[in-house]
């Protein structure tokens, strides 16, 4: 479709590969992306790394020890049990286990709503690391703005009618019937 881009080769012979050999190769993508992720902060000397949480990704926990920065870490979904309840997963337990290291291990874990926080310190996550910043918009704050947008509405017939913009993915589970 217009606008998707096409996966890497990497990417497509991972999405090929039985679940066990994803999650190893997955693991072992961490000698990789540590070293890059070194180099680049060694050459840039950042005051902190902000990492968006991947599954059996430690490579921001290991430079930052490294470099005795901090770590702050986007959690947008808990993995390990997306992927179990998708039946995608080998390696559940030990999956549990580095989802809890991670977060643990960052300075700060900031997450898209309270329901995903309290599921991160249910499953063993130091509540006082993680934060909430609300994976939406305030409507009061807009309300009585109006951006030009008539011959957009009278287009698809949304005159009257609230609309709202996104750019990501919608999955079950997000709350778009709300």
């Amino acid at each position: 479709a217009r606008g998707e881009r096409t996966p890497s080769f990497l990417g497509r012979a991972k999405a090929h590969l039985p679940d066990l050999l994803r999650e190893l190769a997955e693991l072992g993508y961490n000698l990789v992306g540590s070293f890059k992720l070194l180099s680049a902060a060694r050459r840039f000397k950042p005051d902190f790394i902000y990492e968006r949480y991947a599954l059996f990704n430690f490579s921001g926990v290991l430079v930052v020890r490294w470099l005795r920065i901090p770590l702050i870490l986007e959690v947008n979904s808990p993995l390990a049990q997306e992927q179990a309840d998708l039946c995608a997963q080998r390696l559940g337990g030990l999956a549990r286990w580095s989802e809890r290291f991670i977060c643990n291990r960052a300075s700060v874990v900031v997450t898209v709503s309270t329901p995903l926080r309290n599921i991160l310190t249910e499953l063993g996550v130091d509540e006082r690391r993680v934060v909430v910043m609300g994976n939406g918009v305030d409507p009061e704050r807009f309300h009585g703005l109006r951006a030009a947008g008539d011959g957009v509405r009278e287009k698809y017939g949304l005159e009257g009618k609230r609309v709202v913009g996104f750019v990501g993915w919608i999955r079950e589970g997000h709350g778009i019937e709300d």
